[in-house]
């Protein structure tokens, strides 16, 4: 599953942007997929501002910032 959310992310990351926004955008792949796909990203993103939207904790474990807009 999340063919197209994984297409979708190959072609943001062929623009190169400086600022990525990830909405929801590994909500459809199981964990196994969604771990392996954001550890690959890793060192591609190292140099950009990620704006990801989650309600998986996983999918933003490594930010450096966290909103949590339960708690606004």
């Amino acid at each position: 599953g999340g063919q197209k959310q994984r297409l979708s992310i190959a072609r943001v990351l062929l623009d190169n942007p400086k600022v990525i926004i990830f909405d929801e955008s590994t909500s459809s792949l199981d964990n196994k997929t969604e771990d392996r796909l954001l550890e690959a990203l890793d060192e591609y993103i190292k140099d950009k501002t990620i704006i990801t939207i989650a309600h998986r904790r996983n999918s933003i474990e490594k930010a450096d910032r966290v909103i949590d807009l339960s708690t606004l």
